[in-house]
């Protein structure tokens, strides 16, 4: 059944489903047809990877990238209002206790930004793209294309979701649409 309308009742989607056995029989199928055509395409499969893995990458390091500069800006400032306050306090225009008050605040603020900076900097230091992590994502659709019965644990392996459309009388037969995305390379439709 819909899990927006499982969820949400009948003001969020329509109820339409599709028998699970059907369903099963439709995955299982479509797993194994696309493990067989990673075997046989294999370097088009692993090009088609990269590429697609690089797009995302270079996404998410720019937004990264944009995120970090603002962050070391951040700490610029910060560190260029503690020594205007250190100005202002031997020049006698903040009290010492003033001073104090002011440059914790903005060492707190300063540590606060540090740690995010760390954070983004891990983050864009473990983006990577690389040849090996494509093979080994098709070693994972083959190993698990060679199942018996389908398991939760496969089908979490590989598969992000399962939209399944609305159903349609066609010859008098109930039709639906399933779209298969995979975790690993896009979607696939039947």
């Amino acid at each position: 059944m819909c899990g927006t309308y499982a969820h949400g009742g009948s003001t969020a989607c329509s109820i339409h489903s599709i028998n699970e056995s059907v369903l099963i029989k439709l995955v299982s199928e479509q797993i194994r047809a696309h493990a067989a055509l990673t075997e046989l395409n294999e370097e088009k499969v692993i090009e088609a990877l990269i590429i697609a893995q690089s797009n995302e990458t270079q996404v998410y390091h720019a937004v990264y990238k944009n995120e970090l500069e603002a962050r070391r800006k951040e700490i610029a400032k910060l560190d260029l209002l503690i020594e205007s306050l250190y100005a202002d306090k031997v020049n006698g225009i903040v009290s010492v206790e003033m001073f104090k008050r002011q440059v914790m605040k903005h060492e707190q603020e300063r540590a606060s930004r540090q740690k995010a900076v760390t954070a983004l900097e891990q983050k864009i230091a473990s983006i990577k793209l690389n040849t090996d992590d494509a093979s080994n994502r098709l070693r994972l659709v083959r190993d698990c294309a060679s199942f018996e019965t389908l398991t939760p644990e496969i089908l979490f392996t590989l598969i992000d979701k399962i939209i399944i459309s609305e159903t349609q009388i066609i010859d008098d037969k109930r039709v639906c649409d399933v779209k298969i995305v995979y975790n690993y390379s896009g979607e696939k439709q039947n």
